[in-house]
């Protein structure tokens, strides 16, 4: 198991929800990734996510 998956790993337990869990771990996947600009859009496109609103919902509501 790499670092992203020990990160992961120890912050699943704060979603109940599989979505905003596997959401949280490509918004974490995105962060490390060598983008030049991270922001909503980026993030999303790098998650293969047609628009930010995932991410940003996950940010906006998700119970960290």
């Amino acid at each position: 198991m790499g670092e992203l998956g020990r990160v992961h790993e120890r912050i699943s337990g704060r979603f109940t929800r599989s979505e905003p869990r596997a959401r949280a771990r490509e918004y974490v996947s995105g962060l490390v990734a060598g983008l030049e600009r991270k922001n909503g859009w980026t993030l999303a496109e790098q998650a293969g996510e047609v628009s930010p609103d995932g991410m940003q919902r996950l940010l906006r509501w998700a119970d960290w």
